[in-house]
């Protein structure tokens, strides 16, 4: 990606997305199960950016972008029982967070994030404690693309852009001793990467004006090898035991497919998909049969269920509103048939079969701690 292609989708992202620099705690209950709206919150100005639920299913974090008038922008972290929020960070105007992920244990959460200072953004990488809100600063060589957790939990993944061409590299950082270094030089585009479940490899495709192909790379021993060739790598995402992934052909509505490791260990790929769909996240099932596809159908945003044990797939949900991002990072799984998702200014639950879709939050229910930060200032 170019500069000025980085610099334009930061520029957009942080219209409604915030990152945290200033540390604070506050609590906001539930207490309205039928949920409620009071007013319209866009998610360009201060809605919910993104849900995701923590590795043993108990947690859910919430990010919401800055808002000029109000203070609920920042980090939030709730148990799915109650959704009684607790905020550990709170974002600033001029602040950006480009996605929020758990560690593996569920004890940090990592994002990387930007801060704006005129035309020009300085960019981070940061972890923090879910316990106490501790804030640690990583590196500050990000390129304002999510950070990714190996599953080992040991060593963070991201893109870091250098030079005046912003070649996209692969930045691997040692969270014990934060240190970091370059795994690899240049990449095809800051989707064409994923870790693979062993925490040992990570599956990407190289750069442009290389043969089209995915390999696997070493992250201690630097070996790589070609696993499938003709293909250029796109939201790749692994089930949790290693046989299967699932990959858009260069993140474009060309098809998608599902790889499968065969009895002679090499990979075999299969079509799953060629509809004029734009699959901008994909993810497993804890039971690794279904995929919850968040997609982009020509004008409308969707979410989707894919059964990969027989390619069959399901519309459970189509948002109203065409918003550039659709569910991207908005949806979960909580659990083998349950789906949590926002569309901005709600959190609900649907079923895996389309039924049951109910409301548990609105961002509305966050106002006491807006009025309660006006009174302070």
């Amino acid at each position: 990606m170019s500069r000025c292609g980085i610099a334009f989708r930061l520029r957009y992202l942080s219209r409604w997305m915030g990152v945290v620099l200033v540390f604070g705690i506050m609590i906001v209950g539930n207490s309205c199960e039928k949920g409620c709206h009071n007013g319209d919150v866009s998610t360009k100005e201060g809605g919910i950016a993104q849900i995701v639920v923590s590795p043993d299913r108990t947690r859910v974090l919430m990010t919401i972008g800055y808002h000029s008038r109000n203070a609920i922008g920042g980090i939030w972290v709730s148990d799915i029982c109650c959704l009684h929020w607790r905020k550990l960070f709170h974002v600033k105007e001029e602040q950006s967070i480009v996605l929020a992920t758990w560690s593996p244990n569920g004890k940090s959460i990592c994002f990387s994030g930007g801060e704006r200072r005129g035309e020009d953004y300085s960019f981070f990488t940061a972890i923090v404690d879910t316990a106490n809100g501790v804030f640690r600063l990583l590196t500050d060589k990000g390129a304002g693309n999510h950070a990714e957790w190996s599953p080992t939990g040991n060593t963070i993944a991201q893109i870091a852009a250098y030079g005046e061409t912003y070649q996209q590299k692969i930045l691997l950082i040692d969270v014990d001793k934060n240190e970091e270094r370059v795994l690899l030089d240049d990449i095809a585009y800051w989707g064409s990467w994923g870790w693979m479940p062993d925490g040992r490899n990570i599956i990407f495709s190289p750069s442009a004006g290389t043969d089209a192909e995915i390999r696997i790379i070493d992250i201690h021993t630097l070996d790589q090898k070609v696993v499938l060739e003709g293909f250029v790598l796109g939201t790749p995402a692994f089930s949790s035991d290693g046989k299967k992934f699932f990959f858009s052909k260069n993140n474009s509505p060309e098809g998608y497919f599902i790889a499968s490791l065969n009895s002679t260990g090499k990979w075999e790929t299969y079509k799953v998909g060629d509809e004029s769909l734009r699959i901008g996240q994909a993810i497993w099932a804890p039971d690794n049969g279904n995929l919850l596809l968040c997609a982009r159908d020509i004008e409308k945003d969707t979410l989707w269920i894919m059964d990969t044990r027989n390619q069959k797939k399901k519309k459970i949900l189509e948002a109203k509103v065409y918003t550039g991002f659709g569910f991207y990072a908005k949806a979960d799984w909580l659990s083998d048939s349950t789906v949590i998702f926002s569309d901005g200014i709600s959190i609900s639950t649907i079923n895996s079969d389309g039924s049951e879709r109910k409301e548990v939050f609105s961002i509305e229910q966050l106002k006491s701690y807006t009025q309660s930060s006006d009174k302070e200032n």
